[in-house]
């Protein structure tokens, strides 16, 4: 283990997924979350079609969409390492949108907007003071679950962009066909990440059920 924390692409490899993993839970935190607060407020008709288009990362294979980003962009002069993260944005959609959608729906967030208009309160301090305080659980718990899927991630990072962006899942596949002793450290490293990241979300879930 003293090893593989001196080995420098270990290290890289680490820092390379956690900044992938941070950056587009980041976006995707800055882009759903005034998405479904619109949608819950103004527009719950449109909850339909969101549910249907949420759904469909997981009716495309993911190297069908792999192979199909590769055909779009090979010609254009755009950085794969955006496409990866477009890419990545697009399949945690699901668990981002029906978290978010459902921690607003059960917290009744159109009348909590409504009953404080009535009292003068705007909808933006209704939004920062009333709304998000009550579904922070609900963020923190669909954040971690899409944090711990983007760290593990190895499909499309590995055939969009392959050894030139090493995550922690593409070098322990590589020290695997190199050293069989480093391997099963860089295992053990990935499974205690994950292993901590499923007891937090076991941890958040009970909080969310007391908490109601």
């Amino acid at each position: 283990m003293k090893q593989l924390f001196l080995d420098i692409s270990f290290i890289k490899a680490v820092l390379r997924s956690l900044i992938l993993a941070t950056t587009v839970l980041l976006f995707i935190l800055c882009v759903m979350l005034p998405t479904v607060l619109t949608i819950v407020i103004s527009f719950p008709n449109l909850n339909k079609y969101m549910q249907g288009m949420s759904l469909m990362p997981y009716v495309i294979p993911g190297v069908i969409l792999v192979t199909a980003l590769l055909k779009m962009y090979a010609k254009l002069n755009v950085s794969m390492l955006i496409v990866l993260a477009g890419a990545l944005f697009v399949m945690s959609i699901p668990v981002i949108y029906f978290g978010l959608y459902n921690s607003l729906i059960s917290i009744n967030t159109k009348q909590l907007i409504e009953a404080g208009k009535t009292l003068g309160a705007t909808s933006l301090t209704l939004i920062f003071k009333v709304i998000i305080p009550n579904i922070r659980i609900g963020v923190v718990l669909s954040s971690v679950m899409i944090f711990s899927a983007l760290f593990g991630e190895y499909l499309l990072t590995n055939l969009l962009i392959g050894g030139r962006f090493e995550t922690i899942r593409i070098y322990m596949l590589r020290r695997m066909n190199e050293n069989g002793h480093l391997a099963s450290a860089v295992m053990m490293f990935y499974f205690v990440c994950i292993l901590i990241m499923g007891l937090q979300i076991n941890h958040l879930s009970k909080k969310l059920r007391n908490e109601t």
